[in-house]
């Protein structure tokens, strides 16, 4: 529902350029090494990694940020444990979160959105032991 009040707002922007520069504003979500965001990686092609996935910042430059996704998997990736914070409560079954470091990608901090986890958005980082191992 967010992307598409995103899309909303940026279509509604480009309407109303009355300079017909037709030039697309973004807003560059605030990030630092170790959070962890929403992305939504869009349509992959093959083995391309694709669609919504919560991944970790592991660093910034300017307008861009590369993250590694991650994924709750067990055979792909390097295992975080329980991320307490990304699990939600409808599910008693608590699930570990796995980085996939094979699939770093760099993107536009635009992309990044904070999680909302039972639609409350959460401010989440990795501790200081889950980052060494990536």
């Amino acid at each position: 529902m967010e992307y598409i009040l995103f899309l909303i707002q940026k279509n509604i922007e480009i309407s109303a350029d009355k300079t017909g520069s037709n030039k697309l504003i973004l807003e560059k979500t605030p990030c630092k090494r170790g959070e962890v965001f929403t992305v939504d990686f869009g349509f992959g092609i093959g083995s391309e990694f694709r669609y919504q996935h919560y991944c970790t910042v592991i660093s910034v430059n300017r307008n861009i940020a590369i993250v590694i996704p991650f994924t709750s998997k067990s055979n792909y990736g390097i295992n975080l444990g329980i991320i307490q914070d990304l699990q939600s409560q409808k599910k008693s079954q608590k699930l570990e979160t796995y980085a996939l470091v094979h699939s770093i990608r760099s993107i536009s901090r635009a992309r990044l959105f904070r999680p909302r986890i039972n639609g409350k958005r959460k401010y989440i980082k990795l501790s200081k032991s889950q980052m060494d191992l990536l």
